[in-house]
This record gives structure tokens, C-alpha cells and sequence, in this order.
């Protein structure tokens, strides 16, 4: 079965419709399998309203509730490119798919400069250093 989860011809955003489709109509067959926890734990992450407890990450990691009010993202500075707004983006590319993707998200911020590192395999080193090229960031 996995392996033909794998070979499947469909990329990765094709992959995740169909697991929410059999996640969301058929979730008592998958209930106890790994891979549904690892897509509703995601699913609840991404929506904003979601709370967590410290009971939920290992003894001895910071879970105070993220304060955004330290990163300045107001209007001014987002638009002032020449303002000390740089960003450093740590990206470990396994996926090129996944990776081009990654590239158009930050390209439609305006968070000011941004300077990529990135890491990657061995055989994905040309494809992932082709978009890092044409994406005009500035990147390691």
C-alpha cells in the first residue's frame, strides 16, 4: 500500500486533497493510524483559533503563547525597504515541488530583505539551486 502511495503520478498538493478527502469521509478506518493523527494534529494547527496545552510538547520546552507584538510588522516598516527589517529564511529543500512553492509564499510577503539558507540532498543540489537563482533572493 505504501508503496503505492508513493508511485502514485500525482504531486504533493494532489496527495494531501486525497488524504483530506478519505481523512474527512472515512476517519473511523483511519483512526488509529499514524498518518491521520500527523493530518488532524496539522489541520488543527493551522487554523488560528486552535489552544494548546504544555501536556502536548516534551517536558522542558518553552510553550509560552507566542507574543507578536515584538515583531514589528506594522505598515511603515513592511513597505520601508531600507529599514533594518532583514529576515533570515533556514529552509531544508527535500522536495523541489514543495521548495518552488516555499519560494512563490515568501516572494508574495513584504517583510522587507530576506537572505535564504538552504540546505538539500546531494541528488536535489542543481534543481533546488535553479529556483534559489530565479527567485531574486539573496541566498546561501
Amino acid at each position: 500500500m505504501i508503496l503505492l502511495w508513493w508511485h502514485l503520478p500525482v504531486g504533493r498538493q494532489g496527495k494531501e486533497k486525497i488524504k483530506g478527502f478519505f481523512f474527512t469521509l472515512f476517519p473511523f478506518i483511519f483512526k488509529n493510524k499514524k498518518a491521520y493523527k500527523n493530518w488532524q494534529y496539522t489541520n488543527n494547527l493551522s487554523n488560528p483559533d486552535f489552544n494548546y496545552s504544555p501536556e502536548d510538547f516534551p517536558k522542558n520546552w518553552p510553550v509560552e503563547k507566542l507574543n507578536k507584538s515584538k515583531y514589528n510588522t506594522n505598515e511603515e516598516n513592511i513597505n520601508n525597504k531600507d529599514s533594518e527589517n532583514n529576515i533570515a529564511v533556514i529552509i531544508h529543500a527535500f522536495y523541489d515541488d514543495v521548495f518552488e512553492e516555499l519560494i512563490k509564499r515568501l516572494q508574495e510577503t513584504q517583510y522587507g530583505r530576506m537572505k535564504l539558507f538552504i540546505s538539500t540532498v546531494e541528488d536535489k543540489h542543481h534543481r533546488i539551486n535553479e529556483i534559489a537563482k530565479n527567485s531574486g533572493f539573496a541566498y546561501d
